[in-house]
């Protein structure tokens, strides 16, 4: 049983409690919840088998899912995008109906009607060594964790306030297989995030290893480039975003490689995920030339409405869509 299956692990008078602190929950009569296993559990009880391969390796897959006026109305492709990475890196899928039900009764739990929940998706507890076991022998770890958006509702949902970003020194591996997926394995972005952050930067755009630009840390990246909105395509490593998948899916963006000297000549850029668009300000190259961009209001509302506006016509879930990955 997912999760469930650290009680039967020699280590498990081990265990710890799982610390998720910066959680916030919707009232203080409404302890926050939190999907283990196989069903739901206070947040503050939970125990994380430490022979668990997500904690102990990496070895998983997340997904960060939007609810917007308590709706999940994309979870369909967070749900395709989870399954296509399981079977890239030969480990058990959710059972089909599981996402959306366990996404569901944490929601509800929670009172999440502005917000994202987090489904983390290990191998699970196993031997040490790096050779995970079998996928008919594993035993994987589901966790579901809601988090509320702070403040009162924007009249624009999913707009952020405008970024300064940075080359980053950071490399991403554009011929990984890791490329492909939401890995629990982040340190490359973490890397290139602190860096940002030591540079006085918001976020780090990272290169591939022959200097196409790829994507920022936890997002990908849009440009206007001429008269046209263009974003890395996989092959240069970009992450196969749900939003970034949107906007190809409906033609408001193209793919095109893009280098530092090509990133120069934009007129725009975006940082585009799941939860929300950013306009960028200002980027610093690799050698620490600043490039001053404008912020074009009309090309970033249009964007924005499309991507996090609530559609009318979809079910929650977005059920039956066809995937774009």
């Amino acid at each position: 049983m997912a999760g469930g299956a650290a009680q039967s692990c020699p280590l498990h008078e081990c265990k710890q409690r799982a610390i998720m602190t910066s959680l916030k929950p919707a009232s203080a009569s409404v302890p926050a919840m939190a999907w283990f296993g196989d069903g739901l559990r206070p947040l503050n009880t939970l125990a994380l088998n430490p022979a668990d391969r997500g904690l102990l390796l990496g070895d998983g897959l997340f997904e960060t899912v939007r609810v917007h006026q308590g709706h999940m109305d994309w979870a369909a492709l967070h749900e395709e995008r989870m399954r296509q990475g399981c079977g890239l890196l030969n480990m058990p899928a959710l059972p089909a109906g599981r996402f959306m039900a366990a996404l569901n009764a944490t929601r509800a739990a929670n009172q999440v009607l502005e917000g994202s929940l987090r489904l983390t998706w290990t191998r699970g507890p196993a031997a040490r060594g790096l050779v995970p076991p079998s996928p008919e022998r594993c035993q994987p770890t589901l966790l579901i964790t809601a988090s509320h958006s702070v403040g009162a509702p924007s009249a624009k949902p999913g707009l952020r306030a405008p970024a300064t970003i940075m080359v980053a020194r950071q490399r991403r591996d554009a011929d990984s297989i890791l490329a492909q997926v939401k890995s629990l394995s982040a340190l490359p972005a973490v890397v290139a995030r602190l860096e940002a952050h030591q540079a006085g930067c918001d976020d780090a755009l990272m290169a591939n290893h022959h200097g196409q630009l790829a994507e920022a840390t936890a997002a990908n990246l849009v440009a206007l480039m001429g008269e046209r909105l263009t974003t890395p395509p996989l092959h240069d490593g970009a992450l196969p975003g749900t939003s970034r998948a949107r906007l190809l899916q409906r033609g408001l963006v193209v793919e095109g490689s893009c280098t530092e000297a090509t990133l120069a000549q934009a007129r725009g850029l975006w940082l585009v995920n799941a939860l929300g668009i950013t306009p960028v300000r200002a980027w610093r190259d690799g050698q620490g030339r600043t490039h001053d961009l404008p912020l074009p209001g009309t090309i970033t509302e249009k964007l924005r409405h499309f991507l996090y506006d609530r559609p009318k016509s979809l079910p929650n879930g977005a059920a039956g869509l066809p995937t774009p990955f």
